[in-house]
């Protein structure tokens, strides 16, 4: 490796590092406070109605249902000061089943009391608020899995399903990308989104997802505020392999991977870096017409939330913490691959994909399930385009897309 080379290896690392930093930093509160209790009073409504500056709140926040009095000391209803006072505050599922409660009988009322109390219950709040994960809620499906099947779908089984003619013409196909757009609902929530993946030279592949989503548009008691969230997640996988059968195709590999998942919410915000790797492999085989195709990957991956960044005090750092005890989440992914060619250049194309969560310290982690049917068309007789719909379940949240795959001339 030449000096100049290393010295632009050594600033595109640079660079990618103070984009993170600059990102998390971003979604990371200036000073010490009660986030719980911030986000909480997000949800306040003023048309709920006061009594003596009593304010209440029964509202969705994030993958629990919450329900809060506090009484406002200082005149400013959408903050927890240090001089309101926490007189209820109690957790639920998102079925209404009783979870962790603040007990104002032994602790008091004030926000002291409660910011402490919360950072000794740190873990179970943190399990109360994202049974399934930070990214599961506030975009619709954990992130882990979510790049688990996406690399699934367009680098494992990425191989066309209209015939090509002689084997040494796929690779030509082989590197390209993916663009999708999605809207899901379901679990009293809804959003909408898209992602794109992009396959490099050198088995490597960048993939990005953006979503928004909107909860609490309808009341459980009280009216609250309509809460709202943006989230991106980037991630870069390289994915090297070899093949070991020519009959059938079959090839195994690595798969390693790193990324940011960055979330702005009306009632918190926060991120995590990401970083993980797992071992994959695949076959496929051609008949007249028809062209079937298998694989399957098992990997882990770990989310940090950067402690450091956040400020000393308050309860922030101590819900990170709880966070970061989780450790590595296991996945395995599988999928197979049907097509029917109508002619030497349209075919159609069906796929069905899974993820499963594997023994982790996230429990609620839910499967992932995403069938897909699609026609594919070889431009010039070569290059594969693929068009279709997708159907996502994870959890009792359902998603809808259209995608667009093909080759983008790399």
């Amino acid at each position: 490796m030449t000096t100049s080379t290393h010295t632009s290896l050594n600033r595109s690392a640079l660079c990618s590092a103070l984009v993170v930093v600059a990102l998390l930093a971003g979604v990371i509160p200036a000073s010490a406070q009660s986030a719980i209790g911030n986000a909480v009073i997000a949800l306040w409504n003023s048309t709920s109605g006061t009594a003596g500056n009593l304010q209440t709140m029964n509202g969705r926040l994030f993958g629990a249902i919450v329900f809060a009095q506090v009484q406002d000391g200082d005149n400013n209803k959408l903050n927890l000061s240090d001089r309101d006072q926490v007189l209820a505050f109690e957790i639920r599922d998102r079925r209404g089943n009783p979870i962790i409660s603040f007990p104002t009988a032994q602790l008091g009322t004030s926000r002291a009391a409660f910011t402490s109390w919360v950072t000794a219950n740190a873990n179970a709040l943190v399990n109360a608020f994202f049974p399934a994960g930070l990214s599961e809620a506030v975009s619709g499906r954990d992130v882990t899995s979510n790049n688990a099947q996406e690399i699934m779908q367009s680098v494992i089984l990425g191989i066309p399903t209209t015939s090509e003619g002689r084997a040494g013409r796929r690779q030509v196909s082989e590197a390209g990308g993916l663009f999708e757009v999605e809207h899901y609902s379901g679990d009293a929530r809804d959003g909408s989104g898209f992602q794109t993946l992009v396959r490099l030279p050198r088995q490597v592949t960048v993939l990005a997802r953006y979503t928004q989503e909107t909860e609490n548009s309808a009341p459980i008691t009280v009216p609250v505020t309509a809460t709202s969230s943006k989230s991106i997640n980037l991630t870069a996988d390289y994915h090297p392999s070899i093949a070991i059968n020519d009959e059938y195709d079959v090839r195994v590999g690595a798969d390693a991977h790193g990324g940011i998942f960055v979330a702005r919410a009306s009632t918190l915000d926060f991120g995590t870096v990401d970083a993980g790797g797992g071992v994959w492999t695949s076959a496929r085989k051609d008949f007249s017409r028809v062209r079937l195709a298998g694989g399957a990957m098992f990997g882990g991956t770990e989310s940090h939330v950067p402690v450091g960044l956040l400020p000393e005090g308050g309860d922030a750092a101590a819900l990170a913490e709880a966070f970061n005890s989780r450790g590595l989440q296991w996945d395995f992914s599988y999928g197979v691959v049907g097509g029917y060619a109508l002619n030497r250049t349209t075919s159609l194309n069906g796929k069905l994909l899974q993820t499963l969560p594997a023994d982790s310290g996230i429990a609620g982690r839910p499967a992932l399930t995403s069938f897909m049917v699609s026609v594919s068309y070889l431009v010039g007789g070569l290059t594969p385009i693929d068009i279709g719909y997708k159907h996502t379940v994870s959890g009792d949240v359902t998603a809808h897309s259209i995608f667009f795959q093909g080759n983008f001339g790399f």
